[in-house]
């Protein structure tokens, strides 16, 4: 509509509008159930522009991640080792459920495999 018109001629507008627009709809909303929460609207145009408070989230929240990255770290290799550990179980189990219904196939041993020949 008509704010689309102006669009090209301002750098951003569409995504400032559409924060402008966000902030106005979902304020209500965020008064009554979460007061104390800080909303912020995301709004990026067709082809990446960003709104002003979007810039600013994502500036935030990269500055959050390279300044906790040893947290994350710690973390991400403990979620690494639960689904290595997972899907090792789902590959045995399969192996083993496969071993039953056809006994003349050898089942993978880590240690086997490893033996030098």
């Amino acid at each position: 509509g008509k704010h689309l018109r102006r669009s090209p001629e301002e750098n951003g507008y569409a995504a400032k509008i559409a924060e402008n627009w966000k902030i106005a709809h979902y304020k209500e909303a965020m008064a009554a159930e979460q007061p104390d929460d800080k909303f912020i609207p995301i709004a990026i145009e067709t082809f990446g522009r960003t709104g002003n408070m979007t810039q600013e989230f994502l500036r935030d929240s990269c500055k959050h991640l390279l300044h906790h990255s040893e947290e994350l770290s710690t973390v991400r290799a403990q979620l690494n080792r639960q689904l290595w550990q997972g899907n090792a179980a789902v590959a045995l189990g399969a192996l083993r459920v496969d071993q039953l219904d056809n006994p003349l196939v050898p089942v993978f041993s880590f240690q086997r495999s490893m033996r030098p020949r």
